[in-house]
């Protein structure tokens, strides 16, 4: 049986353990939240009020804070290190797209479309 042979049979059985409904697998490349995150130094206090101040200037619900330095959270964003994270914010956008430093601020503040004129200024 060819790999792909056996893709199509593993595909079949499993149809049959959901109820025949298809399943949707995503890829580790997808980001898996619905809203834009912020990447932010969980261990600074400075960082921490920045980013908190940042999420409350956004849009409500557009915008996630999440400290890189707890497990797994890189994990969630390929390509993306730790020394990466350590040098500035980073702003992941909903479709994937990465914005670091001031650029990451104003993206993060353009969620509110008050503010939007902002990113277009920038």
């Amino acid at each position: 049986m060819t790999s792909r042979q056996g893709d199509k049979e593993a595909g079949k059985q499993g149809n049959k353990d959901n109820g025949g409904l298809s399943s949707v697998s995503l890829s580790p490349c997808v980001p898996v939240s619905l809203s834009a995150v912020v990447l932010y130094d969980g261990h600074c206090k400075l960082c921490t009020r920045g980013a908190r101040k940042l999420v409350a200037l956004a849009r409500p619900g557009a915008v996630e804070a999440v400290s890189f330095q707890e497990p797994g959270v890189l994990d969630r964003f390929p390509g993306l290190t730790h020394e990466a994270c350590m040098e500035a914010m980073v702003f992941v956008a909903p479709d994937g797209r990465r914005f670091r430093g001031f650029e990451a601020a104003v993206r993060a503040v353009a969620t509110r479309p008050m503010l939007r004129i902002l990113a277009f200024a920038y």
